[in-house]
């Protein structure tokens, strides 16, 4: 009876050895109610935090701006590698890009025409640097150049300061401060860059030509805003539809030259548009692009 205890006794440590090297091995995967590990941003390239802005974000004040945003060409951004972007620590972040630009008002940051100095959008500058960096954050700091104008505000605090008989700029400053802030709001708002949505990779057999071919693609669209967000992930299987019969008819030497490709992202952006119903022209998605891209 002791013997056949013994066995038990080893039998039981033998079954808790072998569920605590499952754990080990398998990590929180295997264990209810644990937080699974979050996934990154999309996409190839460094981990990266963006920032976007005024001189606040820039590095006004901080020196030493770089040779191309300290004059050059008649550019002023006066971006610093002092600037506090350049000083976050995340887990995994290696690349830090500061677009800000001293002086940019909310327009500037925000998709558009408007121009800082040589500078054109800073939300179109972020589009571009998607297609080779995977963004975790942007920091965006934006407003002060524009209704409250801030260095204005200070150079009438300033002045009033030194006029012993004038009022205080406080006295002027309650007076409008809250109307220029409500101008302001819209602005900013719209300042907001565009969201992007990865598709998962597409892997399509090319229309014959010399042979067989198949295509592997990942795209990845540009959106206005975060209801067009909700309408492309609505509509996926829709979109995601239109996508392989539009690859599926496509033959290898059609790909083969930019020009080729080019046509393909507009023909993705007009197959994920008719996709969504809706009486905007475009359906909040703004543009597309092409990650990994193999024909073999």
């Amino acid at each position: 009876m002791r013997r056949l205890r013994w066995y038990w006794g080893a039998l039981v440590l033998a079954c808790v050895a072998l569920l605590a090297g499952f754990f080990v091995f398998f990590g929180s995967e295997s264990q209810p109610g644990r937080p699974q590990p979050r996934q990154g941003p999309p996409g190839t390239g460094p981990l990266t935090v963006v920032a976007m802005g005024d001189s606040t974000v820039s590095g006004e004040g901080a020196g030493q701006y770089t040779a191309t945003t300290n004059g050059q060409g008649g550019n002023w951004c006066h971006r610093s590698p002092n600037a506090f972007v350049e000083k976050i620590a995340a887990p995994g972040i290696t690349a830090h890009v500061n677009l800000g630009c001293s002086g940019a008002p909310a327009e500037q940051v925000a998709l558009g025409d408007v121009k800082q100095w040589t500078e054109g959008s800073q939300a179109q500058q972020l589009a571009a640097l998607v297609k080779d960096h995977r963004v975790a954050a942007v920091v965006i700091a934006v407003g002060a150049n524009d209704e409250p104008k801030f260095s204005n505000q200070v150079n009438d605090c300033f002045k009033a300061w030194f006029d012993a008989g004038g009022p205080p700029c406080s006295t002027a400053l309650k007076q409008s401060w809250q109307s220029k802030v409500d101008a302001m709001v819209p602005k900013v708002a719209k300042a907001k860059p565009p969201g992007f949505h990865t598709l998962d990779p597409f892997t399509v057999n090319l229309a014959e030509e010399n042979g067989d071919h198949y295509l592997q693609v990942a795209v990845v669209y540009e959106l206005s805003d975060d209801k067009a967000v909700d309408k492309v992930k609505t509509y996926l299987p829709v979109i995601r539809n239109r996508i392989l019969l539009l690859l599926s008819a496509k033959r290898p030497s059609e790909l083969a030259t930019a020009e080729g490709k080019q046509k393909l992202v507009d023909e993705l952006v007009t197959a994920a548009r008719a996709s969504i119903p809706g009486t905007t022209p475009d359906r909040g998605i703004t543009g597309a692009f092409l990650g990994a891209f193999v024909i073999q």
